[in-house]
This record gives C-alpha cells, sequence and structure tokens, in this order.
C-alpha cells in the first residue's frame, strides 16, 4: 500500500501540478536522493558524499539516519521519499553483517521502483586521504569510460542482463543534462568503470567470485605534441578510488521498461514528412502518389465566348490541312469570329486615338505646366476621395434610417457623394490655386512657398467652401468640418508636448518636460478627451436638443407601444 495519497485535482492549478508529476515523454535531468541507513560507516558515507557532490545541484541529501528500509523487502518507503522530493533516483547506504559496505542504486519511474542493483563497497585504507583532494566542478559532464568485455555482451544470458542494467542505472546517475553539444575545453574529467576477467571454473552464485567494479577518476591533461592540430593527451588519478562487487540485483518488468523507453520528439527535432527527402547536392525531393487519371473527365473553364458554332467548325476543319498550315500559312491559336471582328474594328479607332494620347502625355509631362496641372491633380484627388469617403456611408444611413422609394433613395446617395465630392475638389482648387499664388508673388524668396502660405490658404479656401453661402446649412459640409475639427483637436494636443523635429529649442513650456511626463499624458489624453466629448454631447442632448447636429439626435428611444417599434422600427 502505497504511503501518499492518491490527489484528485479539484481545480486547474492542482491538475497542472499532478500533470507536471507524472513521467513525461522528454524528461529533465534526473534529481538524485541520496539516503542513510540505521547503520552508514565511513567508507560508505565517502561513497554517498562523493555520489552528492558529482551530482550538484540535482542531488537532495537526507542525512537522517533512515530505518526500516530495506529495497529488496519493502519499497514503499523509498517510493514515498523518492515522491515527496521528486527524484527519480536513489542511492541508499548501509551496512550490515550479512552486507558490510552496501550501497543500493534505485531508478523510480511512475512513482514506482523500476529496477535496482546492489554494490557491495571493498574495503580501501585511503578514503579518508584522497578525499581532502577530490576537486571536480559544480555540473562538470565526464566522458565515461566502460572498460571490460561485460558491458559489451549483448546475450540473453543472466550475466550480460545484469550488467546491462547495471551500465543503465551508472549512466543515469552521472551523466548529468542532456545537451545536444559540449565545448572541449569543458572535457576536463573521465570517470573509468572497468571490470575484472570472470573465471569461467567459478560460480557466479557466490559474490566473492564475481568480477570487481573498480571506478577512477582522471584528469584530462594536454600538453603539446609533434602534431599541431593534435594536442598530446594525459590522465591524472584525481578524486577517491571505488571497487565493488556487484550485489543483488532486480531488473525492471518488461512492458513497464517499454513504457518508461518511450521516446518523445524533442523541442528542436523537426518533424519527419513522408515522401520528403534531400538529394546529395542538398535539394529537397518531394514524391507525389496519384491513381489512375481519367482525362476526359478533367473539368477545364468553359466560357461562353470560346464556344464556336458548328458552321464555323466545319469552316475550321475544311480549311485546315495535314502539315499543320491553314490556307498555306503556319497556324495561329483559335480566336473566335467575334472576338475577330471586334479587334478589326477597334484597330482604326486605336489607332486613330495615339495621336491625341501622345499629345496629351507631352502636355502633362511639359516642366513650364507642371505648378498648374497641380491644381488639376489636386481637384481630381479631392473629387475621388469625397466620394469613396462618403458613398458607403450615405448608402448605409439612408438605406437604414430614411424612408421612401428606391430611386428615391438612391438619389439622396447620389445627391451626398455628389455634395461632398465636390466640396473637396472645389476646396483642393483653391488652395492649390492660392498656393500657386503666394509663390509667385513671395517678395523675399520668389518662387518659394511661404511658412504661412498653407494656413493662408486653407483659410480662404475653408470659408469660401464652408463657410459661406449655402454650405454654412448644409448637413454634408458640417459633418467634413466636424472631421477635421477632431483631428485638429487631436494634433494640437500632441503638438503641446512635442517639439517639432530637428527645432533647437522648444517653442511653448509645455514642450520642455521631461519624456516620462510626456508620456504620461499622452497615455491620459485620450481616455480625458473621449470622456470629455460624450459627457457634454450628452449634456446638450437632454437639455439643448436644437443645438446638436441632426445625425446625433435620437429622440424616440424612451418611446414604444408595441414589439414592432420596441425591436424593428421606431415611431
Amino acid at each position: 500500500m502505497s504511503l501518499l495519497r492518491e490527489v484528485k485535482p479539484r481545480n486547474a492549478r492542482t491538475a497542472r501540478i499532478v500533470k507536471a508529476r507524472e513521467p513525461q515523454l522528454v524528461e529533465s535531468r534526473k534529481q538524485v536522493l541520496v539516503l542513510h541507513g540505521t547503520r552508514c560507516p565511513d567508507p560508505v558515507r565517502l561513497v554517498l558524499k562523493t555520489i552528492a557532490s558529482l551530482t550538484k545541484p540535482h542531488s537532495v541529501v537526507l542525512n537522517k539516519k533512515n530505518e526500516n528500509i530495506h529495497p529488496f523487502e519493502k519499497t514503499e518507503s523509498l517510493e514515498f521519499l523518492a515522491l515527496k522530493n521528486d527524484c527519480g533516483l536513489v542511492v541508499f547506504g548501509t551496512s550490515s553483517k550479512k552486507r558490510p559496505n552496501n550501497i543500493t542504486v534505485v531508478r523510480i519511474f511512475d512513482g514506482k521502483v523500476l529496477d535496482m542493483a546492489e554494490l557491495l563497497l571493498l574495503p580501501s585504507p585511503e578514503e579518508k586521504l584522497v578525499l581532502q583532494d577530490f576537486k571536480i566542478g559544480v555540473e562538470m559532464k565526464p566522458m565515461i569510460l566502460f572498460a571490460g568485455s561485460q558491458w559489451t555482451d549483448t546475450s540473453a544470458s543472466t550475466t550480460a542482463t545484469t550488467y546491462q542494467t547495471l551500465r543503465s542505472l551508472l549512466l543515469d546517475l552521472f551523466q548529468g543534462e542532456e545537451i545536444p553539444s559540449v565545448d572541449v575545453a569543458g572535457l576536463q574529467f573521465v570517470l573509468m568503470i572497468a571490470t575484472g576477467e570472470q573465471d569461467s571454473s567459478m560460480s557466479e552464485d557466490d559474490v566473492a567470485n564475481r568480477p570487481v567494479i573498480h571506478l577512477r577518476w582522471y584528469k584530462v591533461k594536454t600538453t603539446r605534441s609533434t602534431s599541431p592540430k593534435i594536442p598530446r593527451v594525459e590522465l591524472e588519478p584525481v578524486g577517491p578510488t571505488f571497487d565493488f562487487r556487484v550485489g543483488r540485483v532486480r531488473e525492471a518488468d518488461a512492458s513497464v521498461m517499454k513504457e518508461a523507453m518511450k521516446h518523445g520528439r524533442r523541442p528542436n527535432e523537426p518533424r519527419t514528412k513522408k515522401n520528403i527527402e534531400m538529394d546529395l547536392v542538398g535539394d529537397k525531393i518531394g514524391r507525389v502518389h496519384l491513381g489512375k487519371q481519367d482525362l476526359s473527365q478533367l473539368q477545364t473553364r468553359k466560357m461562353k465566348g470560346l464556344k464556336r458554332g458548328r458552321d464555323e467548325a466545319d469552316e475550321d476543319e475544311a480549311a485546315f490541312s495535314g502539315d499543320g498550315r491553314v490556307n498555306g500559312v503556319v497556324s495561329q491559336p483559335h480566336i473566335s469570329h467575334k472576338e475577330l471582328r471586334a479587334s478589326n474594328h477597334l484597330e482604326p479607332l486605336l489607332q486613330a486615338l495615339e495621336p491625341a494620347r501622345a499629345a496629351i502625355e507631352r502636355v502633362i509631362l511639359e516642366p513650364s505646366l507642371h505648378p498648374l496641372l497641380e491644381v488639376v491633380k489636386a481637384a481630381r484627388n479631392g473629387a475621388v476621395y469625397g466620394a469613396k469617403v462618403r458613398f458607403p456611408h450615405a448608402l448605409v444611413m439612408v438605406f437604414l434610417f430614411r424612408s421612401g422609394t428606391l430611386r428615391e433613395k438612391i438619389l439622396l446617395v447620389l445627391k451626398a457623394t455628389r455634395a461632398h465630392a465636390s466640396n473637396l475638389a472645389r476646396f483642393a482648387i483653391i488652395y492649390k490655386s492660392m498656393m500657386l499664388i503666394q509663390r509667385l508673388l513671395n517678395p523675399g524668396n520668389p518662387g518659394k512657398e511661404p511658412h504661412y502660405s498653407s494656413f493662408v490658404s486653407g483659410l480662404v479656401g475653408g470659408y469660401l467652401v464652408f463657410g459661406s453661402g449655402n454650405a454654412v446649412k448644409s448637413s454634408v459640409s458640417q459633418q467634413i468640418v466636424i472631421y477635421v475639427f477632431a483631428r485638429v483637436a487631436l494634433s494640437l494636443a500632441r503638438v503641446s508636448v512635442e517639439a517639432a523635429p530637428g527645432a533647437a529649442s522648444a517653442f511653448l513650456p509645455t514642450q520642455r518636460i521631461s519624456p516620462a511626463l510626456r508620456k504620461k499624458l499622452q497615455d491620459s489624453a485620450w481616455p480625458v478627451f473621449a470622456s470629455l466629448s460624450w459627457a457634454f454631447v450628452m449634456y446638450l442632448f437632454r437639455w439643448r436638443p436644437e443645438t446638436v447636429q441632426g445625425s446625433l439626435r435620437y429622440v424616440d428611444s424612451d418611446t414604444w407601444d408595441s414589439l414592432r417599434n420596441f425591436l424593428i422600427h421606431n415611431t
């Protein structure tokens, strides 16, 4: 029975924590739990300290003695401590009369013991002296070397399976973080795990007859060699030396090991795509498998203009000869008679208009006429922009909020579009004409635009087009001016706190504020402007509705006497 109760998530946060504790397809570095048994003599403690120092910072050491832990009899206590400390490996050291100086390496999967192996430490008199000289950097990845025929035996014998399990456990324990590449300068240590040869005449059932496993650490030293590219490598022994014999081994269940060995796609590993490969040059080649196609049923585009009558087809067949010629002339792509007649009729007209087109292009490209043509171009832009802006707006507003016949609504849309386009075209003509006049009459520098010319031109154009005559009462003109005023207000708000680009000094005192305060004012300007605009318009709508522009007045929101004028149509 497990010592930890099964947690059933009651909210999303608990569910994420429980999911994070489950086995992952892409596991991170296994944490190592180092445990002390009831009796833990100095040689065993030295081994545990060495393993803890080599696996820092991925090791958790519990120095308190743990009673009643017997890995090969009961695994509940080990599983409990491993799950509480989120560790995938457990190294347990203890000593007893039957098994002195015993080191047990346990691997955990899904909160349960997967496999384990005992290493019986052989006595050595120099552990305390060597411990002072053992210095390996934190998270320094060693090169691991397995020496001995037992490590490479892939047969199905019990001995081969035992050493394969032990090799896997030691690699998990000492290999460190899994990384795609290692800097050569970081390869400074070698961990050598060597075994002696087995005497075939002696049985392995007795632990004393099993070959000794030697654990040795070496520091890599490179010196100058005769080759300029390959240095001379020397190994210097460092750290403690341990000798073990293999004790009991519990192998993993085949089905559980298969589940534990699932290999998920790595974060940087590309997805495999079927039928796509790279050739020797590096070009990507794809293979497409198609079934048998019936080309007679292939759908093609059928145009009415490309269809030929029966009489035309007969004439073409009679005129076509077997050598690819039509009436002695090499055949060209088929052109229908209608297209041929149309091209024959248009060709004289196009040829007649070609001199006129060339003359017009010469006029518009004449440099001396460029100032006058600016006025024409501005009028064209004003008319086009006004029509593009007003037409969709008038179309929606008239068809949604105006009553009348379809013809009356279309006329209203065209009238509003014409008014908007003509107003902008007339304003563009007046503005460009005034700019041209001021350039020509500039007393200080004739031909150069004065600094104030745009203001004067806009003043005259705005008065003549939008501020006099019938334009004063025109709703279209009022909407245009209101839109322009809103843009001017927003622009002046920015100008009040931002100096002109390239200006030597600020023109207004408010332009000299710090960038942080300017940013704060800019962030707060729009909320203040929006809230005040709606506050004033709703106040005027409530108490002075006759002063509000007509499109903003909506007086029947509080009046209804049926479902129809409540949801569909106002009274």
